[in-house]
């Protein structure tokens, strides 16, 4: 009997411009594995449109923790009517792609306490009962802590990938502020997930 906690939900990322899909890719692929995350492609598919193409993308990479529990960052990607352009760049004319982004994550964590050879039903039972109503262990928030870390983490770097697509003359900031806003707002829809979770 294993429970699924919903961390972050149905955070949003959008970009429409110029950009480059490997890129993407192989940013989403770095931060992963820097971080520790099982790449897991759940579905990827490519259109061809009137328009351009279309790539639908789902990832669903995880990090196992215990024998018992699991991280999963769920991340669906997808780019619309992509068209290749040429752009031209301070190093001269560059090959890009123009179309728009819309990447969405959540962020899990899961449980499995039947795998976990050391629990017996009574004492799954009122530890499920007590990390529930009465009091959440700091061993278990501190994962549900690390996937959010890992989520915002994913976002801020994909948002300075996109920041770095704009003119040179557009401020970019920092990877320290651009942290500290992603984390900002996602904290933000944490502690509203958590206020209509316990008005309920």
């Amino acid at each position: 009997m294993g429970e699924n906690t919903l961390v972050i939900n149905h955070r949003e990322l959008n970009y429409k411009g110029i950009f480059r899909s490997e890129d993407i890719f192989q940013l989403v692929n770095k931060v992963l594995a820097d971080k520790g995350y099982s790449k897991n492609e759940k579905r990827s598919e490519e259109i061809n449109t009137d328009e351009g193409r279309r790539f639908l993308v789902e990832l669903r990479p995880s990090k196992v923790k215990a024998t018992y529990l699991k991280l999963e960052m769920r991340m669906r990607i997808s780019l619309d009517n992509v068209t290749s352009v040429v752009e031209e760049r301070v190093g001269g004319k560059q090959r890009f792609e123009l179309g728009s982004v819309h990447i969405i994550f959540d962020g899990w964590v899961k449980t499995d306490y039947q795998n976990r050879w050391t629990q017996n039903p009574y004492t799954f039972f009122f530890k499920a009962w007590i990390n529930k109503y009465v009091y959440r262990w700091k061993l278990d928030d501190g994962y549900a802590n690390e996937i959010f870390s890992d989520t915002a983490f994913m976002y801020g770097q994909l948002r300075s990938l996109f920041d770095s697509y704009a003119p040179k003359t557009a401020y970019k900031g920092n990877e320290k502020d651009v942290m500290g806003s992603v984390l900002k707002d996602v904290e933000k829809e944490v502690e509203l997930a958590r206020h209509e979770k316990n008005s309920i």
